[in-house]
């Protein structure tokens, strides 16, 4: 597990991403859960939003960038041989990894992308491992090509619509 670290400021673009080794209704329940915290008074920091889900086969970043020619199977393989580490000998049943991606507008990048990883770990000084493996981080336009994909990814939360 990892959690991505932002300042605070005017309110800015940003992806959070979230990868999980999960059931396809693991996947499901967490996106619903999200929305569902995302729309409420916990997710007021986020004032325009968006969820998308891509597969064990997609590209990681449809950007480019560092991590390109990677798939989010490649990205996130960690997890799988977490859960294997935590589970010996058992069979993941139908456990894939998905990149879940958060196209946010918010000032406070840091509290949603909290809020979002506390769906997954709410007591992050647990014992053992979490129930589902993950791991996180986020995007900001930082540089021409990170402004250009984010962007390009989320005009329509610039347009100022949620979705």
């Amino acid at each position: 597990m990892s959690r991505a670290v932002g300042t605070g400021g005017p309110p800015a673009l940003y992806e959070l991403r979230v990868g999980v080794f999960a059931t396809p209704e693991g996947v499901r329940d967490f996106v619903h859960r999200a929305r569902a915290l995302l729309a409420g008074p916990a997710g007021a920091a986020a004032r325009r939003w968006t969820v998308s889900v891509a597969r064990e086969a997609d590209p990681a970043s449809p950007s480019g960038g560092d991590d390109a020619a990677l798939t989010v199977a490649v990205l996130y393989d960690e997890l799988p041989q977490q859960w294997a580490i935590e589970h010996p000998g058992r069979d993941p049943r139908g456990r894939t990894t998905a990149q879940v991606r958060f196209g946010v507008v918010t000032e406070a990048p840091d509290a949603v992308h909290e809020a979002l990883c506390g769906l997954l770990c709410p007591e992050p000084l647990h014992p053992g491992p979490c129930p589902v493996p993950w791991a996180a981080d986020s995007r900001a336009c930082d540089d021409e090509h990170e402004r250009a994909y984010l962007e390009g990814a989320y005009r329509h939360l610039l347009d100022g619509t949620s979705a």
